[in-house]
């Protein structure tokens, strides 16, 4: 499925992982070590530039073959980069898939004045 349009609703925008987006996603995990980490295995110390650019592509690659759907949550002001979400893990014989997300850490991600928004936790 291609994504030609980020989704927009509100003051948060879901699309696509960008090249330009590495360094942000970084900064973001290595913030978020205490809390994502413990329920992402890639969220930790050495998590770099070239593995985030590694999963933009796998994130590209199973989008464009049906696989799963995983992209970046972003501030609508801002742009900053606030966590990602997607559908995965596809069944398509049984109709269902795993949707999940995850937040950055940063007390300005999701609830700075611009981006705040009541239907994420924070």
């Amino acid at each position: 499925m291609q994504i030609t349009t980020p989704l927009a609703k509100a003051k948060i925008v879901i699309r696509p992982f960008e090249p330009g987006d590495a360094d942000e996603f970084v900064r973001a995990a290595h913030e978020s070590i205490e809390t994502v980490g413990t329920w992402m295995s890639w969220c930790t110390p050495s998590f770099n530039r070239d593995k985030a650019l590694g999963w933009f592509a796998t994130c590209d690659q199973d989008r464009e073959a049906g696989r799963a759907y995983d992209m970046g949550l972003f501030c609508a002001a801002t742009g900053q980069l606030l966590g990602g979400a997607g559908i995965n893990q596809l069944a398509a014989h049984h109709r269902y898939g795993n949707i999940g997300y995850w937040v950055r850490q940063s007390p300005n991600s999701l609830r700075s004045k611009h981006c705040n928004n009541s239907h994420f936790p924070t």
